[in-house]
């Protein structure tokens, strides 16, 4: 790939990347031939030197400009971080020179403060020279009778010997206490914390700025610090309370998706309306119990074939009638082609009874040890049977023969005596020996074409079980929601008829006070014994008359009397299920009672 030229500084694109400097740490060039350290590189120079048409660009040059703007990131990149680094340094610095200036700024004014002290301290002494003792002479007059009158000391007026005279007069020393500085040495500077380092976009920040979630491995101290409390309840109250708190922010005074109230009153109506006689009817009915317990007979035709009648075309050949459970032919035309083609069967009661015959192997009743290797035997009629090894032989363990076959069929030769009859005859004898042992009635016709006992058959009795147990199940519970029911309704037709004639009762006073206050003005009431009538006369007020006597009779009645009965309309919620195992056992069993009498 070519190098890219930079382009000249009138034409820089606001796109472009800005250019590195010199005196700046700069990345080095790239291998892909873009702009080295001192050039310019921008998003256009690249777009203007591979999209040169109209059409787009092929693949390779797609891949080409991928790798130049990466080039131009990286550079870009490098440069933010040396300005960054730039910035830090230069504020560094900054910071270093304020520092500098304020400690200049304090020592110049401590050091201003302490010649105006030196300077008020040396003003102080000459002062206290030049005034006079506060007590005795000011001074000792000549005894030649002049007067020193131009002298501005009065302190020259005195006498001085001449050994003093000639000494040199010593000039005042500075107290101790002159040298000692008035202001307080300054603070020693704060030593500069580094907390985030030299780049704190690299720090590792230990705060926690999440949720975290609970489970089960944690320790309590870290669940406390998760939750932000010291102690938490450890049972869950979920069941206690009215539902799940809304988690959600409801700052929003109108939310988008908000619910009209009329469509959230249409919502509870139906749980919080009044009982009435619609819903005890509907809790007094049980449905149908017999029709969806009948087993309809199987019809004659397939629904192959009910199919293929209604849209007009032959049935499949696999579902056309077959011969119907007739017993045709006897034992001794049974061969190889009737055994094929079925014309020799037996009827539909001796099948049944022969499918019914199951063959009975019987296991040996007490099994015998014949002491070598503990192995078992079993000694029938002398001979020994079983998997114990006799003189070298083994004998496979055969089974006991049945308990109702006769001695003589054991005997060799020995042949039952049969009748030779065709099977419509033993057919209709088996149904004569079933009437007479009372399994059919007399007057009953076996229909074999019902086939009640096959699969579908089958699972259809197994759902009408299940149907007959849930239908008593919930017959039970409309049982005991009618007995809530009831009371509730009377609770809740004394409350109606109290809040009536509380309304009447108002009505009643408001009529009463509604003209009080509302007449002429008259004087005002005397106060004392006369305070009831003026000029002799009493002043009356309205009665309450006979209609609101009887109201507050029939309120005091109404709550006094049929108040304790139903609680006086109050009620509470259950603190449990209704349908306890103790209060619904009667219910199932009255319930059971009304499905075993088919005149319910």
């Amino acid at each position: 790939m070519a190098p890219l030229k930079p382009k000249s500084k009138d034409a820089r694109s606001r796109v472009g990347t800005p250019s590195l400097g010199d005196n700046s740490e700069q990345p080095s060039g790239s291998s892909n031939g873009t702009a080295g350290p001192s050039g310019q590189m921008s998003y256009e120079d690249i777009l203007d030197k591979h999209c040169k048409s109209a059409t787009p660009p092929p693949s390779a040059v797609l891949k080409k400009i991928h790798e130049a703007l990466v080039v131009c990131r990286d550079v870009a990149k490098e440069r933010s971080e040396a300005c960054d680094k730039g910035m830090r340094e230069a504020s560094r610095k900054r910071k270093d020179l304020f520092q500098l200036q304020q400690q200049q700024e304090i020592e110049e004014a401590r050091a201003e403060e302490e010649r105006q002290a030196e300077l008020q301290r040396g003003q102080k002494e000459e002062d206290a020279k030049s005034r006079p003792p506060a007590v005795g002479a000011r001074g000792l007059a000549p005894q030649d009778g002049t007067v020193n009158s131009g002298s501005a000391d009065p302190s020259s007026n005195q006498t001085t010997s001449p050994a003093q005279a000639q000494q040199p007069v010593a000039s005042p020393t500075k107290s101790s206490s002159s040298d000692e500085p008035h202001q307080p040495r300054p603070a020693p500077t704060i030593p500069k914390y580094n907390t985030f380092g030299d780049d704190p976009t690299t720090f590792d920040d230990p705060t926690i700025y999440h949720i975290r979630d609970i489970h089960e491995g944690l320790s309590e101290e870290e669940k406390k610090e998760i939750l932000g409390v010291a102690e938490y309840p450890h049972d869950d109250l979920h069941d206690k309370t009215a539902g799940t708190p809304p988690d959600r922010d409801f700052s929003n005074s109108k939310p988008a998706n908000q619910v009209s109230f009329q469509h959230f009153t249409t919502y509870l109506e139906p749980y919080v309306r009044s009982i009435t006689q619609e819903d005890i009817a509907f809790l007094d009915e049980r449905g149908d119990r017999s029709a969806p317990f009948d087993m309809p007979p199987r019809g004659q035709h397939s629904y192959k074939e009910t199919w293929a009648d209604e849209d007009g075309v032959a049935p499949p050949a696999s579902t056309k009638n077959q011969t119907p459970a007739q017993p045709s032919g006897g034992m001794e035309q049974m061969n190889d082609e009737a055994a094929e083609n079925g014309s020799v069967t037996t009827g539909p009661v001796l099948a049944r009874l022969l499918a019914t015959m199951i063959p009975e192997r019987r296991a040996p009743t007490e099994p015998n040890t014949n002491g070598v290797n503990g192995d078992t035997a079993n000694h029938v009629n002398g001979e020994v049977e079983g998997n114990a090894e006799v003189n070298g032989d083994s004998q496979a363990q055969q089974p006991l023969p049945p308990a109702a076959q006769m001695a003589e069929a054991s005997m060799p030769g020995w042949k039952a005596p049969l009748p030779k009859t065709d099977y419509a005859a033993l057919d209709a004898r088996a149904l004569q020996e079933l009437r007479y042992a009372g399994l059919l009635n007399e007057d009953e016709e076996p229909n074999y074409d019902g086939h009640y006992d096959d699969e579908v058959a089958a699972r259809l009795r197994y759902l009408q079980g299940e149907l007959r147990r849930v239908s008593i199940i919930n017959g039970a519970r409309k049982a005991r929601v009618k007995d809530l029911a009831v009371d509730a309704m009377a609770k809740q037709e004394f409350n109606a008829i109290a809040e009536d004639v509380d309304s009447q009762l108002n009505q009643a006073y408001l009529k009463r006070h509604r003209n009080i206050g509302k007449g002429k003005k008259v004087a005002k009431r005397p106060s004392g014994p006369a305070a009831g009538q003026i000029g002799g006369i009493a002043l009356s007020r309205p009665g309450l008359g006979e209609p609101i006597k009887t109201l507050m009779d029939k309120r005091d009645n109404w709550r006094d009397i049929l108040g304790p009965l139903v609680d006086y309309g109050s009620g509470e919620l259950p603190h449990g299920t209704i349908f306890g195992e103790a209060e619904m056992k009667e219910y199932y069993q009255r319930e059971q009672e009304a499905w075993a009498d088919p005149a319910e």
